[in-house]
C-alpha cells in the first residue's frame, strides 16, 4: 500500500533531493533513486517530472558508502515523515 502524497509536497522532497546530490555519482546510486521510485509511487502525478530523472536498473549501483550520504538521509526522512 502506498501512501497518498499530495503533489506539491511531493515537488517539495524532488527538490530537497536535487540539492542533496552532492556528486554525479548520487544521480545513480540506489540511494537517490529508491526515494524517486517512492515518491512516484506515492504522488502518480509526478511521474513526469522524476522520469527524466531515473537511470535503468543496469545504469544504477549500490551504495557507496559514503559517510555522510546526503540522499539516504533525505530518504529516511521521507520515510520517518
Amino acid at each position: 500500500m502506498t501512501a497518498s502524497l499530495p503533489p506539491s509536497e511531493a515537488q517539495r522532497w524532488i527538490g530537497r533531493l536535487r540539492q542533496s546530490a552532492a556528486k554525479a555519482e548520487c544521480w545513480s546510486c540506489e540511494c537517490l533513486q529508491a526515494l524517486l521510485t517512492q515518491v512516484e509511487r506515492d504522488c502518480p502525478e509526478t511521474a513526469a517530472t522524476v522520469g527524466p530523472l531515473k537511470v535503468s536498473s543496469k545504469g544504477m549501483h549500490h551504495c557507496l558508502g559514503c559517510e555522510p550520504c546526503p540522499p539516504a538521509d533525505v530518504f529516511a526522512e521521507y520515510l520517518r515523515r
